[in-house]
């Protein structure tokens, strides 16, 4: 593991939210090489593969050998976004996905993809500013009064949590609710 874990723009803390993790055995099948890192999130292709390693993710060799994706949809938001194609190709080719009890979607805003930041819960948003709050109920589509009965329940690591992103151009957070 002397190797530096690749940098994802969209994705800044993969091993954090445990969707790479650390694997001295494990054999990426893409390289067939032994890094130290194994991905354990989501890859939609038609072949059975796991346990890519971050660089192959990173340089998009994953994509390119299995003609696959690691998220299924880019680009939701209000209002529409217009996300440019090489964004959306790094995002959905060169970018961990992340794991949902739902399929997961990938929040964009100013029209590039947001940051994804993790799962998140009634106390990582108390953490935040009322306006802050106020943007990621907006975003999530929530009005005030539902609100209100949903966010006490949410739980980063339960059956319902917020997915967080942040907007890599004005720092707007935004996500949505993600129910089992």
């Amino acid at each position: 593991m002397s190797e530096q874990l690749p940098q994802f723009r969209y994705f800044p803390e993969p091993v954090k939210t445990d969707v790479i993790v650390v694997d001295a055995d494990a054999v990426c099948p893409c390289c067939e090489r032994a890094r130290g890192y194994r991905y354990t999130g989501p890859f939609y292709t038609v072949d059975e593969v796991d346990g890519l390693c971050p660089w192959c993710i990173a340089d998009g060799s994953a994509h390119d050998r299995f003609d696959g994706s690691f998220v299924a949809d880019i680009a939701w938001g209000y209002p529409v976004q217009h996300v440019p194609d090489a964004v959306v190709d790094e995002v959905t080719h060169r970018t961990p996905g992340f794991r949902a009890w739902q399929e997961p979607r990938w929040w964009a805003h100013c029209d590039d993809a947001a940051v994804y930041l993790g799962p998140a819960g009634a106390a990582e948003l108390a953490e935040l500013s009322v306006d802050d709050v106020e943007c990621i109920r907006l975003t999530a589509d929530y009005r005030a009064d539902d609100w209100e009965r949903i966010r006490p329940a949410l739980r980063a690591d339960g059956d319902a949590a917020l997915v967080l992103f942040r907007c890599r151009r004005c720092a707007q957070y935004g996500g949505y609710v993600d129910l089992s």
